[in-house]
């Protein structure tokens, strides 16, 4: 019962932050034109999901680990490479492909997410490069 207590205090508080650390998250990706923000109205904050243009995902995940910046590809319970979800959503088996899991926790600072944006654009840029 503590822990559900713990988990249940402050609740709304906890989801606001998350909610701005997404949006925020969401404002700096929608700079670039190659990311794809797989989002609805009814996505839950503490995953944003993003699709990469031209970069595989896998490819991406393996540069951030350098950072010790870890992201994923798929939910866990999926089977296959491809993004289920994003693919019902959009119904483009390309964007479904190429997609990118970023967690978020109401432990997440704001510091925290400068450097995962900062790391971010530098290997984004790096592994773009590579495909020109």
């Amino acid at each position: 019962s503590k822990a559900i207590r713990l988990a249940l205090t402050d609740l709304e508080k906890k989801e606001k932050y998350i909610n701005l650390l997404n949006e925020r998250l969401c404002l700096h990706f929608k700079s670039y034109p190659d990311i794809l923000i797989n989002k609805t109205k009814y996505s839950i904050p503490h995953i944003l999901n993003i699709s990469l243009d031209g970069i595989k995902p896998e490819t991406f995940i393996h540069a951030m680990e350098e950072y010790e910046i870890y992201i994923g590809t798929n939910t866990a319970c999926s089977s296959g490479k491809i993004s289920t979800a994003v693919f019902n959503l959009y119904h483009d088996k390309t964007r479904a492909l190429t997609t990118i899991r970023i967690s978020l926790s109401y432990l997440t600072t704001s510091e925290e997410v400068t450097e995962f944006l900062r790391v971010f654009d530098s290997v984004y840029e790096k592994l773009s490069s590579l495909n020109d």
